[in-house]
């Protein structure tokens, strides 16, 4: 289910920001939804918050997100309001933190436009025992201290954990803060590009036309520039060595590719753009060819390349820290960093790195694990790891596969740890996944634990 993939990424993305690259060790609650309102559980199933919130987060830091009657605040681990709910959550409903919408919309109007995405729409519209409504990003958690906020008319900034506000709105996009930076933009870069027709004969250019786009630079915790903003995207500092992927400005504008989902959206595709791999100091420790570059994680980035895409069947790749390319794949997840306890070394639990990739097997592409040197990890051929039809990454020790339509867990050792009954499957945290699953007329969502175990669960008719 597409929508829970969002908070649980932002779990696995808060773990790039800890010191040790751990997950969080004070997300102990798990959320909730009955009766249409939100609570949390902890480990054994007890209710520990009453669900009496429109939509909630995970913790953070003892703090997690809540949402009453359109706005948002803070609560801590007992319920108690430690940020009252003043900030409205609309702007993040229907843009996230990536940019100043052309016009303000009232919860009202919200609720009803049909552009709206669809998670959200699911949030506002049907009861929440049929969706669980995992969709606020992570910068609405407290990093270095400071949780982006949005204010209307006049952009991004951010508060402390008083709920004052510590940097002026001011932004059209912001990001959390990682090693002492944050990645900002502002509306101050022109673009010029060959307006696409397309006629009988393919594209042909209708004329030049310039607009308004952002410039990514680096931010302190003081709001002070760090990095001016220079370039056409910036990512989070992330990894060991606080590396982030950063992209030059447009050099040949004639290929410029436009693609509009919606009336109002352009995205921009350049094939000739370049990526950076830049330090906090801004030094370049290295270019990569490609459209778009990851964050770091487990000391690997996912590298797309939209040519290589067009052209070659796929263009997914994976960076590491020194600059190299490892290998050329139709599909690319976050790597994971697995510890096999059992096979230990003299020195400690042996330890090593896990990539996820799509590729193809005969006529069917499968999604399989595979080591950084492209090798099996599972001592079986390397055609014979790429078996299933959607996976994602490990986390503590399982990882989530589905096969025959059905999602079940398979442990480091490629072994099936719990069997696929589900239909659908997050990751494990502290001891428990969010899963759902289906018994004839009912579908059944809520918490297992490593024996595949429900250990809190809810239950309503399908429509």
């Amino acid at each position: 289910m597409k929508t829970l993939y969002f908070l649980l990424f932002g779990i696995t993305l808060m773990s790039e920001f800890s010191c040790k690259q751990t997950k969080p060790d004070d997300i102990t609650l798990f959320p909730i939804v009955v009766n249409g309102k939100m609570g949390f559980i902890d480990s054994t199933g007890a209710i520990k918050i009453k669900p009496i919130f429109d939509y909630v987060t995970i913790f953070h830091k003892g703090l997690a997100v809540a949402v009453v009657d359109s706005n948002y605040g803070y609560i801590n681990k007992t319920g108690e309001w430690v940020i009252k709910p003043r900030f409205s959550i609309i702007h993040h409903i229907l843009y996230g933190t990536n940019s100043i919408p052309q016009k303000d919309y009232t919860y009202e109007e919200l609720k009803t436009m049909d552009s709206i995405h669809s998670v959200f729409k699911k949030f506002l519209k049907t009861p929440h025992d049929t969706v669980f409504p995992y969709g606020i990003t992570i910068e609405f958690f407290f990093v270095r201290g400071l949780a982006v906020f949005y204010q209307n008319g006049k952009g991004y900034g951010y508060i402390n954990q008083d709920g004052n506000i510590v940097i002026n709105p001011q932004f059209s996009s912001a990001g959390v803060f990682s090693g002492g930076l944050a990645p900002v933009s502002l509306l101050n870069g022109k673009l010029t590009y060959d307006e696409p027709v397309d006629t009988l004969f393919g594209f042909r250019s209708a004329g030049k036309r310039v607009i308004t786009v952002p410039k990514y630079g680096y931010i302190d915790t003081t709001g002070k520039w760090v990095i001016k903003p220079t370039y056409d995207y910036a990512n989070y500092f992330s990894g060991k060595e606080k590396k982030a992927s950063v992209f030059l400005e447009y050099k040949t504008l004639q290929k410029v590719y436009i693609y509009s989902p919606k009336k109002d959206t352009n995205k921009f595709y350049n094939y000739d753009s370049k990526g950076l791999i830049i330090n906090p100091q801004n030094q370049i420790l290295f270019s990569v060819n490609a459209d778009r570059i990851s964050y770091f994680s487990s000391g690997y980035a996912i590298c797309e390349n939209d040519k290589k895409q067009e052209f070659l069947g796929g263009g997914y790749s994976y960076v590491d820290s020194t600059g190299k390319t490892i290998g050329y794949f139709i599909g690319c997840k976050r790597a994971s960093y697995v510890i096999d306890k059992n096979n230990a070394s003299s020195n400690g639990s042996k330890a090593y790195i896990l990539l996820l990739v799509k590729h193809m097997i005969g006529d069917s592409a499968k999604w399989g694990f595979i080591k950084p040197d492209l090798t099996s990890p599972f001592g079986v051929a390397v055609n014979e790891i790429f078996k299933y039809d959607d996976a994602v990454s490990f986390s503590e020790g399982l990882a989530a596969v589905k096969i025959n339509d059905q999602w079940g867990y398979i442990d480091i050792f490629g072994n099936l740890a719990i069997n696929p009954n589900f239909t659908f499957a997050g990751f494990f945290n502290h001891g428990l996944a969010y899963v759902e699953q289906t018994s004839g007329n009912l579908k059944i969502y809520g918490y297992i634990n490593k024996k595949g175990v429900l250990i809190w669960h809810r239950q309503i008719v399908k429509f």
